[in-house]
Order: structure tokens, then sequence, then C-alpha cells
């Protein structure tokens, strides 16, 4: 084989290796593009008045409110307040939980916890679902 020919072949698998790599970067940057796209749209936001929590997003949901919680820089600030019952929220409107006051609020003990000042941060614990799709054993 002489020089030329080597030279040639050379080109052509460094040519190859450059559209890989191209093609790998565009694919890795567009999957990172595509995550960070979809964890903004999944985002909630939580508006707290005087005594009432509004729990809305930017989509639709669906998103289940389990809990209300609040993080505390200390142990005896964390507490936590099971809802009487589950809110389901479809809509982008979001969920209005009102007298906070009047929930069970515990402790990281479990023993309980006055409710949180009118100006302590509140979050909220919320679930996905995940959508079952009816079928028969037969299918």
């Amino acid at each position: 084989m002489d020089l030329d020919t080597e030279v040639k072949r050379l080109r052509f698998w460094v040519r190859v290796q450059g559209v890989a790599i191209v093609v790998g970067l565009v694919m890795a940057l567009s999957l990172w593009f595509f995550s960070r796209l979809t964890a903004a749209n999944s985002q909630l936001f939580i508006n707290r008045d005087a005594n009432s929590v509004d729990v809305h997003g930017l989509n639709d949901g669906p998103f289940v409110v389990t809990h209300l919680a609040v993080k505390g820089a200390s142990a005896g600030d964390k507490r936590t307040a099971v809802l009487p019952q589950p809110l389901a929220c479809i809509d982008s409107k979001g969920v209005l939980i009102e007298d906070i006051d009047k929930l069970d609020w515990r402790d990281m003990h479990g023993k309980p916890a006055p409710p949180p000042n009118e100006d302590t941060r509140i979050s909220a614990l919320v679930l996905w679902p995940r959508y079952v799709e009816p079928r028969t054993i037969n299918d």
C-alpha cells in the first residue's frame, strides 16, 4: 500500500470519528435540554395566605397533595400535617388548602406541635400518579 492510500484511509476514519462525536454531542445536549424542559413544566408553586395554602403548577397535572410540611432550621422547627383527605389536582388552577391552623400538626417525633406562624414557609408533599391502563388477564 502506498502512502497516498493510507493518508486517504486515515482521513476517512478521522472524518467518521468526528461525525460520530458531533452526533453524540448533539444527542446528549438534546436529552439534557428536554429533561430540563420537562422538569420546569412539572414544577409546582406554593402561595401562602394567613390561614391557607394554594398549590398550583404550570401544567394540568395530575398530582395529589397528601401532607403539608415545615422544614425548620432546627429539629424543633420541623413539623408535618396530614391532610384530612388527599387532594387530587387535575387542573393548572391547583388546590386550595384552607384552615391550616386546624390541621393536626406533628413534630419530627410524632408529638403534637403548634401550627406554623404566618411568615413560616410551608412545603407540600406531592405524589405524581402513574396511569394504569385497564386490561384483562388474557391480554
